[in-house]
């Protein structure tokens, strides 16, 4: 999966790489092992990953359909797990 934010370079999640993916409603304070992904209001869509990329456990992005992109991901990585 790759995540594009603006100018900023894009941060590279192999499918294999998510243990959970779930909605978030809360507020996401900074933290070195946190990446924030949204311009405004409180990002939707929390990824934990099994390894860290860098020092990076968790990803917190803002997307318009949080359930529909959840259900994309998780259809995805079943299909990766299956192969």
């Amino acid at each position: 999966m790759f995540i594009r934010y603006g100018l900023y370079q894009p941060l590279v999640i192999p499918i294999s790489n998510i243990a959970k993916i779930h909605k978030n409603l809360e507020f996401v304070k900074r933290s070195r092992f946190v990446k924030r992904y949204n311009f405004s209001g409180f990002p939707n869509v929390e990824i934990e990953l099994i390894e860290p990329v860098g020092k990076v456990k968790s990803v917190f992005i803002g997307v318009d359909s949080a359930e529909q992109f959840i259900s994309a991901v998780l259809a995805e990585a079943s299909r990766y797990n299956h192969k």
